[in-house]
């Protein structure tokens, strides 16, 4: 299915880290997957930006590569205010904190994943090429949430610069899956 948008309901400096974070994975080397964007830039990318994220949170099995690649692109180390750092880009003003998991996505966790085709030539763009991103898919992004929120027993929300700080419940009116519960369970 392909669906064409005339009009970005996100914020372009989130579409252009989007782009360049597209741009840092058609760079990696042969063989290291692509990282996957979660949790709040998540949502904001499901939302349409009605809830903003700080920064794109990544979860890859090869972090070095892929901060190689993102400084080729224009990223820098620090995040202004945070200690644990992470990579910045000065003109976007967004972050990217990155995961590393210590091993790759089984077959049941790939197949929820969704590719997001960025194709910015329609917005008078034509020497952009198309980049694509990996993203959690939405239940998956709910149960992470749900247990994230069962686990620190706290709730997040926007923090004072108005952008989603990550964890804890987003406000979605809704439902719960049979797999969080199941998760929740664990505990």
């Amino acid at each position: 299915m392909k669906n064409v948008i005339d009009a970005l309901p996100w914020r372009a400096n989130f579409v252009d880290a989007l782009c360049m974070l597209g741009q840092a994975v058609t760079r990696l080397p042969f063989g290291v997957p692509d990282p996957v964007l979660r949790g709040a830039a998540a949502v904001e990318l499901y939302t349409g930006s009605l809830w903003p994220a700080a920064a794109l949170e990544l979860l890859t099995v090869a972090a070095r590569p892929l901060i190689a690649e993102l400084f080729a692109v224009g990223f820098h180390w620090g995040r202004p205010g945070h200690a644990n750092g992470g990579a910045w880009h000065p003109e976007l003003q967004i972050g990217i904190e990155i995961a590393e998991h210590r091993e790759a996505m089984g077959p049941a966790e790939a197949s929820n994943l969704l590719a997001v085709v960025i194709d910015r030539r329609f917005d008078g763009q034509a020497d952009r090429v198309p980049v694509s991103v990996k993203v959690i898919g939405v239940e998956d992004l709910i149960t992470e949430q749900i247990i994230f929120s069962i686990e620190r027993g706290c709730d997040a929300g926007p923090g004072a610069d108005g952008a989603w700080e990550g964890g804890g419940w987003w406000p979605i009116s809704a439902w719960v899956s049979p797999k969080a519960a199941r998760l929740g369970d664990r505990r």
